[in-house]
């Protein structure tokens, strides 16, 4: 008798697999969450070349990626259409021979109903 309530503890305990895995994909999420940025070199002597690898989590509201470097004397943008939750989880961005200035890096993810999040990153070239 002991063996069978321990055995039902245990299933219940586990839950299926299925609801599970159906929960995981039906979540939406967050906007600090969607959206992460690396910046590569955050200082360097100029002119030199600036990497921007913007990672998304994939979703169906995406539509775009926006990464913009902006001194004030120097702008540059890039804009990347994303196929909602089938577009790739990465996507880079090199600005090339960038000049000497303190530079503002922006990546923004655009949704259908507009920016669903935002990464701030700061370069200085030398």
């Amino acid at each position: 008798m002991f063996k069978r309530i321990a055995l039902c503890s245990l299933v219940v305990a586990m839950g299926s697999p299925a609801a599970g895995t159906q929960a995981a994909h039906s979540a939406r999420v967050s906007p600090e969450a969607a959206l992460s940025a690396r910046v590569s070199p955050l200082t360097g002597v100029a002119p030199m070349d600036i990497v921007v690898r913007a990672f998304i989590v994939p979703d169906a509201l995406n539509r775009a990626v926006t990464i913009v470097i902006d001194s004030g004397g120097y702008y540059s943008s890039s804009v990347a259409q994303l196929d909602g939750d089938r577009a790739p989880r990465a996507t880079d961005v090199t600005f090339r021979s960038v000049p000497a200035g303190s530079y503002r890096i922006t990546v923004t993810l655009t949704g259908a109903q507009g920016e669903r999040a935002r990464y701030l990153a700061s370069a200085e070239l030398l």
